[in-house]
């Protein structure tokens, strides 16, 4: 790019304005929200009198479900960093964790479908699905095509300014 145009790309918007504010405080309620949802789902089935009577193969899907839940749970505080820090990352990092969550919840209903013989895409999953379809849709085109989230993402580097040293 030459410096002609890299100065009218600079003379764009940038920071965390607007949408791209919006985008931020969607971020940090989807994780309020999935932490707390998370959190009561996983305390009422480890429950003791819950979890002696639950199957030994339900058993191992629910632990590793909740593995994946919680990789899952660290990828989107991540790119939450990311997104504070205006890292350049960011745009790759979100397009992928928001792959990522259909990804999971298509898989998660197909495990529950095949191995604990559960409905196929549940009233509460296919809400989940859509919603989810629609927020990587509607954000993945926002952060894109966006100049302001071009000019405000331009960090390139670790964040390492996270790691306190001794």
């Amino acid at each position: 790019m030459s410096e002609q145009n890299q100065d009218i790309v600079k003379k764009e918007p940038q920071g965390f304005t607007g949408w791209l504010a919006f985008l931020g405080v969607c971020l940090l309620v989807k994780l309020l929200y999935s932490a707390g949802v998370l959190s009561s789902f996983y305390k009422d089935i480890f429950m003791p009198e819950v979890w002696t009577n639950i199957y030994f193969l339900v058993k191992i899907v629910i632990i590793i479900e909740m593995f994946v839940n919680i990789i899952w749970y660290a990828g989107w505080v991540f790119v939450l960093i990311l997104y504070c820090s205006k890292q350049k990352r960011f745009v790759k990092t979100f397009l992928f964790m928001a792959t990522i969550s259909i990804v999971l919840i298509i898989l998660d209903s197909v495990v529950c479908y095949f191995v604990l013989d559960m409905e196929f895409f549940s009233e509460g999953t296919d809400k989940e699905l859509f919603s989810t379809i629609f927020f990587a849709l509607v954000w993945g085109a926002y952060v894109l095509k966006s100049k302001q989230v071009a000019n405000t993402f331009v960090n390139e580097g670790s964040i390492s300014f996270l790691i306190k040293r001794k």
